[in-house]
């Protein structure tokens, strides 16, 4: 399996192609990397992604009532404010208000069949990083697929070759390299729905 790793400095902006057989070509994923801080002063980080106009994507986890949050990297807005909408806790999915620049990372209709290239893009140990694997099925807790998973990227898109999100990485398969969780593409189409009446 290949990786392909990309660093993004604050002051750099990603390349918009990428050298891999299995990445789409010109892709330039509309993620940032989210920090947070919470009311005892905690802070951390997570990686959220454009998922409609003033809508931002990340996992359920990544946020919490009375966090603070920020925005770094090339599609970062600087000054922008992220406002918490949906925290559905049960399905690890969180969608906040806030601007992020490029274009909106479109939800699939359908989940992808076994042994399909997925790939993603975020943040892990706050460096920019794309990963591509294959999608492995379902199980009771989501989607499960094998790219790249460490601390920071919760939150990234997991995107089919279409470019289009198939749900949301949310953690690591204990004792099992590179195998995560993802959140189930039904459980993202109907928190954008909820966040869209807010």
């Amino acid at each position: 399996m290949r990786y392909l790793f990309l660093l993004a400095f604050l002051a750099c902006s990603v390349p918009k192609v990428f050298e891999s057989s299995r990445v789409p070509a010109t892709s330039d994923p509309a993620v940032i990397k989210m920090s947070m801080t919470d009311t005892e002063g905690n802070s951390g980080h997570c990686t959220a992604w454009k998922v409609g106009a003033n809508l931002v994507a990340t996992a359920g986890h990544c946020c919490e009532v009375g966090n603070v949050y920020g925005a770094i990297g090339s599609h970062a807005v600087k000054a922008s404010v992220f406002t918490l909408l949906v925290d559905d806790d049960e399905h690890d999915v969180c969608i906040l208000r806030g601007v992020i620049a490029g274009n909106v990372i479109n939800l699939a209709t359908t989940s992808p069949g076994i042994g399909e290239v997925v790939w993603t893009a975020g943040y892990p140990r706050g460096s920019f990083l794309i990963s591509d694997g294959y999608w492995s099925g379902n199980d009771e807790n989501g989607g499960i697929c094998s790219v790249n998973v460490n601390p920071g990227a919760s939150g990234s898109p997991v995107m089919n070759m279409r470019g289009e999100a198939v749900g949301i990485l949310v953690r690591y398969m204990p004792g099992m390299d590179n195998l995560a969780y993802v959140t189930t593409l039904e459980s993202v189409h109907a928190a954008v729905k909820l966040a869209l009446t807010k």
